[in-house]
Parts: C-alpha cells; structure tokens; sequence
C-alpha cells in the first residue's frame, strides 16, 4: 500500500462528527468542570455507554478542548502543564498499577509502590501539573473486578483522591459501573452529572453522520460515488450491519475507503462494500447469513422490520 493511500486512510481515521448526541454530553461534561471550578468542589461526570457508542473517542475530544499538555516557565522553573489527565484503563489493572501509570505520565516517579506513598505522590503531582481534570477511561476494567471488598477499596480511592485534590474525575466506563457506583452513596453524590451514550436509531442524525462520513471520504480520497453509495438503500444497508454503532459503522467504512482508494476509477461503488464486509468479520445487528450489500431494497426492508440482536 502506497504512503500516499496510507496518510488518506490515517486523515480519515482521526474525523470526528460532532453530531447532535456527541455535542450534547460534552456540553454536559465541560458545564460539570465549570460547575466544579465555581463550587470549589468536584461534581463530576460519569460517562457511560456499551462498546463502541463512543466514550473514548468523547475523551479524546476533551483533550483537545480543555488543552494538550504543554511545557511552561515560571518564576520557579520549567515544568509540564497537563489541564487534562487521560488515562486509559487497560483490562489486568489494579489501583497499584493505575497509581504508577498516573505518576509516570505526570513525570512522577514511582520508587516505593506502597498505596499511600504512591497517592501523596500523585497528589503533588497532580497539583504541581496544574491538572484541571482527571479522565479514567474504560473504568469499567478495574471496577467490575473482584469481590465488594474490592469495590469498595476503589470507590474510596476515588472519592479520596478526589477530596485531596478538588479535581473533577470523569469515570468512562460500560452501563454497569452506574450501579455499581451508586451502591456507594458517598462517591455516588459526587457524581450529580450522567452521560449516557447508545447506539444511533435510524433517524435523522445517523444519516446526517452517514453522510458527513461518506464526504470526508470523498473529499480527502478525491473520489467520486456511484449512484448506490447516496441512496436510501445504501443508508438502510449500513445500518442493518452497524445498527446505529460508531464503532462498527467507522470499521466498515474504513474498509471500504482503502478499497475505493485502490479502485483505479476513483470511484466508491458497491463493489467496495460487498468487498469490505466479506474481509470483515463483523456481525451484523440485524442478522443474515448473506452479505447484506449483495440484498435488494425489499429484503433489506424485511430485515429492518424485525428486531435487532
């Protein structure tokens, strides 16, 4: 594959539709920092939402509007200013490791890894930072793990943290933290903000979303689209395989940009997506055993009656 190819499928990959669902929760998430400043106490936000409606790519988003990290003199010397803490979560995590994994992308350094050295250490460095807000993203790996014991040991760590250093905490993390933080009042409380994200219905903002893809393909790949690619069926078709998911619809569609891409009439056709999703193994929300590009209007119809898995 070309450099060229390449560096049009990385531009594609990194477009982020802030469509009416997406705008919503930041606006929600960036009222409950703004809240926290004025109150001088975190009400912070629990972002939640099953695999692939887009929590991470919201996080990320919050990156870039609150501010990257940036190198900064003052009086007292050149440090690292880090407005935003985005800290993934990764799914073997215990609060030892996210402890050190925090003090390591605040340049910290993590000699003695006993619990309450390392939280005064993330303490200070957090204030000296000048951290405005902390993301745990995929909180669920950690908080889903083990017995309530364990559970209560890490809401207590929040809650602490927090208290130590009046910072927001954005917990992004599957439907099921909701419940789980909720059976602890005291860190429930500090939680008055919640995001819920689904998967898109077939409405108006999916085919704006749809649509707004399938331009940036076209204008980043100069491409062109045949007459299948803007019609209804087209529309439905995606959404049979996707049902609404951003995760699944941005795989696919990724897919079939490298093919069109490759295509020596610059021209995204059918052909592409009957292509991409037979490389692809991506079950389909309303279930069929044929490639659904391969369906006509009526079957795909027939499919979108029905219930999706």
């Amino acid at each position: 594959m070309s450099e060229n190819i390449d560096e049009k499928l990385n531009a594609f990959a990194k477009i982020v539709v802030l469509f009416p669902s997406y705008e919503k929760a930041i606006k929600k998430i960036l009222h409950s920092v703004h809240t926290s400043t004025v109150r001088g106490a975190p009400s912070s936000v629990l972002l939640l939402g099953n695999s692939g409606t887009g929590k991470s790519t919201i996080c990320g988003h919050l990156l870039n509007i609150i501010g990257q990290p940036i190198d900064t003199l003052e009086t007292h010397g050149e440090f690292q200013k880090v407005p935003v803490l985005l800290c993934p979560i990764p799914a073997d995590c215990t609060i030892n490791r996210l402890s050190v994994k925090i003090l390591d992308q605040l340049g910290g350094i993590a000699k003695n890894t006993r619990d309450q050295i390392l939280e005064s250490r993330i303490i200070a460095r957090l204030k000296t930072c000048q951290v405005e807000v902390i993301i745990f993203d995929e909180f669920h790996h950690l908080l889903e793990k083990g017995a309530d014991k364990s559970r209560e040991k890490l809401c207590n760590w929040v809650k602490n943290l927090m208290n130590s250093t009046l910072i927001p905490i954005i917990l992004a993390g599957t439907p099921s933290c909701e419940e789980i933080i909720d059976k602890h009042p005291q860190l429930a409380r500090r939680y008055p903000y919640r995001v819920r994200l689904k998967n898109l219905g077939y409405n108006s903002e999916f085919k704006a979303l749809f649509t707004t893809l399938i331009g940036e393909m076209v204008k980043i790949g100069t491409l062109r689209t045949d007459s299948f690619i803007m019609g209804e069926q087209a529309l439905r078709t995606f959404y049979v395989i996707s049902g609404g998911n951003l995760d699944a619809l941005c795989i696919l569609l990724l897919e079939i940009f490298q093919r069109s891409l490759n295509n020596p009439e610059n021209t995204i056709t059918r052909e592409d997506c009957v292509d991409a999703f037979d490389e692809l193994d991506i079950p389909c929300c309303f279930p069929t055993q044929d490639n659904p590009f391969t369906l006509d209007s009526h079957a795909i119809h027939n499919l979108m009656s029905k219930s999706p898995c």
